[in-house]
């Protein structure tokens, strides 16, 4: 493992930014996953271990399930406005159906980078950089 000095940015936005490009928040390096769903459990640029203690993870999922339901409700509201006044029922129950089941598996690293900015942020500001 390279370890490389690392510069974290200041602001949540540059933190936020680095977590949507799936990088690393502290250190900005990238490859923190080996595949869509395994991630790295410490960053191979800076060392930075992720998941600090059991149900770390948690507020990823919560992020993942907040993308997934608003995306619902703004495919439902288009759909809903597209089809008014004859709703096709079925189709839009497969529409909803297929939206809650791929956004979150196409969301999901993201919202375990976003999490780790979102907590390193936040954490920071009261503790030491572990």
């Amino acid at each position: 493992m390279n370890l490389t000095p690392f510069t974290d940015p200041p602001s949540l936005m540059g933190k936020l930014i680095r977590g949507i490009r799936k990088t690393c928040s502290r250190c900005g390096g990238g490859k923190l996953f080996k595949n869509w769903f395994t991630q790295f459990e410490d960053c191979p640029t800076c060392g930075l271990h992720f998941e600090r203690e059991d149900g770390y993870f948690l507020g990823a999922m919560m992020v993942d399930f907040a993308v997934t339901e608003l995306m619902f409700v703004i495919v439902l509201i288009v759909s809903l406005a597209a089809t008014w006044p004859d709703l096709p029922v079925a189709r839009l129950t497969i529409l909803l159906v297929v939206t809650n089941l791929a956004v979150p598996l196409l969301f999901w690293p993201f919202s375990r980078t976003l999490w780790i900015a979102m907590e390193r942020h936040f954490y920071l500001k009261s503790h030491q950089d572990p």
